[in-house]
Formats: structure tokens, C-alpha cells, sequence
């Protein structure tokens, strides 16, 4: 072997050994990305409700499925004193741990001992403000110019006593109730998405729910999911399966709207965040 060959075989070895050196740095950066996904995917799932008393005059059901380990979507069920419940869905644009990060932040923003969502009055004594201002408050504090995101958002606060529930809704797909015989409807009420300073109002909304009845929140990852055929799940679907579950347990009733969506969508997969909430309002407390 000459010279010019055995230096050309030393160059070869030689980016062989940095080609391996350089695959062996990916595969450690890759895995300390994995473990900081895992890490971010778990702060998340701490943020998820926890489950409501047995005795509670609303009971709750849902399924979060984030396209990605982490993903843009939250939603909140928590109790703000003893006879409010505080009802929130949201939805980032994108997903992924960007997106993630700011549902962090909103859902902290809602924390009710923050200031936002419960305040003292005069004498001292706390009240729930109005989902109105509140939507108002995070329009401000989560512009798009600091945040590079928009949002959809249906906040409320249920009345457990009286069955009062008080919702404003910003640019997120609209509710459904299902209330006794009656054919299920939309919530249609709504203002602008938040984020782009696009002004107007978001309009509160009063309805008053009976024994029995039942509210469907969720994300355009159920409407918005797609077959093979690129055929959306659409909107009446959702609405024809919270009229077919009426009868069924309210976890079951959620359980089978997912699981309809997966068969419509088959081997395609859900290609954003799949989040769907639903409530039960019993009218009375029950024995603990």
C-alpha cells in the first residue's frame, strides 16, 4: 500500500471514530431530551383535576390524550370555597413543550389563591369574579406579542346549590348540554380567542342546570381529528353520541365518545391534543 493509500485509510478511521464520537453525543443529548419530555409530561398530569368527592352534587369524567408527551391542552375542575366549582378548557395553538409551557402558565394564573379568580372585598370576605373579567385579565396577561401563542378558552363557575352555571367562552368550541328528554344543544355563546388583542367582550352566560343534567367541554382535537378519507369528525357527532350516552354512567358515556372517535379515525392516529370533559349535576349532596 502506498503512501497516498495509507493516508487516505487513516482519514477514513479517523471520521469513522468522530462519526462515532458525534452519534454517541446525539444519542445522550436525545436521551436527556427524553427525560426532560418525561419530566414536562408529569408536571402536566399534575395539573389535572383531582377526582370530586362521591358526595359532591357534581360528579366529573374525562379523557386528556396529549398528541405528543406533552401537549397544549388543559382543563380544570377545582372547588373555590365550598359551594363554587370552578370549570375551565383550554387550548394553545401548536402542542408540544412550547405550547405546554404556557398552559403552565394560564393554569397557575387560575390558581384561585392568585388573585384572579377569587378576590377580597371590603370587609375582607372573598368573592368568585365573573368569568367575563376573568377572561378579560387573561387577555392582558398572555398577550401575543410576549407569548407567540393564541388560546381558546370556555371558563365558568358552577353554583352547586342552586345549579347556576356561568360560563364565557373564547373562541373554543361550544358545549353541549344535555338536560332531561330534551334533544342535546350547544352553548353557542362566545367572543374573540385570546392572545391577539382583537378587543370586543366576552359575553357571560347564565343557564341553570336540573338533577341529571349533563355538560360536554372539549378541544378541536375531537371535531378536528380526520379519517384516511381526510374526513373530519365533525361537529354533530359529538352531539348525536352526548344524546345516544344519556343513560349511560357519566365515565362510560365519555369512555365510549373517545373510543367512536378512534374508530372513526382508525390506524391515522389523533394528530392534535384530545381532551374531553364532562359533568353530571345531581341537584343535592349527598351522604359522604
Amino acid at each position: 500500500m502506498n503512501r497516498l493509500q495509507t493516508d487516505l485509510v487513516y482519514r477514513y478511521a479517523e471520521a469513522e471514530r468522530e462519526l462515532v464520537r458525534l452519534n454517541g453525543e446525539l444519542v445522550k443529548k436525545q436521551a436527556r431530551l427524553d427525560a426532560d419530555l418525561r419530566a414536562a409530561a408529569e408536571i402536566q398530569r399534575a395539573l389535572l383535576p383531582m377526582p370530586l368527592p362521591a358526595f359532591s352534587p357534581v360528579q366529573a369524567a374525562w379523557e386528556f390524550i396529549p398528541s405528543e408527551s406533552v401537549g397544549g391542552d388543559i382543563f380544570m375542575v377545582r372547588p373555590l370555597g365550598e359551594r363554587y366549582l370552578q370549570v375551565a378548557i383550554l387550548d394553545i395553538s401548536g402542542h408540544g413543550v412550547p405550547s405546554a409551557m404556557v398552559t403552565v402558565s394560564i393554569s397557575q394564573a387560575l390558581q384561585p389563591h392568585r388573585g384572579l379568580v377569587m378576590q377580597k372585598n371590603g370587609s375582607g370576605e372573598y368573592r368568585v369574579t365573573p368569568p367575563d373579567n376573568v377572561l378579560d385579565e387573561l387577555e392582558l396577561e398572555f398577550p401575543f406579542s410576549r407569548f407567540k401563542k393564541t388560546f381558546s378558552i370556555v371558563y365558568g363557575i358552577l353554583d352547586k346549590e342552586s345549579g347556576e352555571f356561568v360560563f364565557s367562552n373564547a373562541g373554543h368550541p361550544y358545549p353541549i348540554l344535555v338536560s332531561g328528554s330534551e334533544k342535546p344543544r350547544y352553548l353557542e355563546e362566545h367572543g374573540a380567542i385570546l392572545g391577539m388583542g382583537l378587543g370586543g367582550s366576552f359575553p357571560a352566560t347564565s343557564i341553570f342546570l336540573k338533577p341529571g343534567d349533563r355538560l360536554f367541554f372539549y378541544t378541536d382535537g375531537l371535531t378536528e381529528c380526520r379519517n384516511s378519507e381526510k374526513e373530519f369528525f365533525g361537529e354533530g357527532r359529538p352531539i348525536d353520541l352526548a344524546d345516544t350516552t344519556r343513560n349511560l354512567p357519566l365515565g362510560d358515556a365519555v369512555k365510549k365518545i373517545h373510543a367512536s372517535a378512534e374508530a372513526f379515525i382508525r390506524e391515522c392516529g389523533f394528530q392534535d391534543d384530545f381532551t374531553l370533559l364532562a359533568l353530571e349535576y345531581s341537584g343535592k349532596l349527598q351522604a359522604g
